[in-house]
């Protein structure tokens, strides 16, 4: 039995377009512009390589731990409908491209993390990421360097309360 969908009542949020010609509703949690762990991987693959099929991906991944190929292929089809990478002209073999770069992949995990754990504190992101860590004195130099960067590029605001000052009161 074919289930039908009557689209009217459904937004572009509500689906997604499967890589057939065809239009499916979308089930599950919600589509996040942040790449999960299994998507930055194969992110991480596509940024050396430039171009892979998933077949180039999925012996990257192989390397690292056993993964199936049809995991692969799925995950790298949400990245598709996520607008993550894109397939080159070629019709076969299929060939995909990261759209979004490293920096602002980071960028996306960075501040969800800022926002969620640290309650947008960079003051206390600093803190942990530097508690019980020897740091060299080459990496003090650049942490110094961002900050001066930082004030210098009039990123200064008024500050945000620590978690640990919000806690007192």
């Amino acid at each position: 039995m074919i289930a039908t969908v009557c689209l009217e009542h459904l937004t572009t949020k509500d689906l997604i377009v499967d890589v057939h010609p065809r239009i499916v509703p979308r089930m599950g949690r919600p589509i996040s512009n942040r790449p999960t762990d299994a998507e930055f991987e194969i992110l991480v693959c596509l940024w050396e390589r430039g171009i892979a099929t998933i077949r180039d991906v999925h012996d990257h991944l192989l390397l690292k731990r056993k993964v199936a190929y049809t995991s692969v292929a799925t995950i790298m089809r949400i990245m598709l409908a996520k607008g993550m990478v894109e397939l080159t002209d070629e019709r076969r073999p299929q060939k995909f491209r990261a759209v979004i770069t490293e920096v602002d992949a980071r960028k996306l995990v960075a501040d969800e993390w800022l926002e969620r754990l640290f309650a947008g504190s960079v003051t206390d992101l600093v803190r942990h990421a530097l508690a019980g860590r020897r740091c060299s004195s080459k990496e003090i130099t650049e942490m110094r360097e961002a900050i001066e960067q930082a004030k210098s590029n009039s990123r200064i605001s008024t500050p945000a309360p620590s978690m640990a000052s919000r806690r007192r009161r």
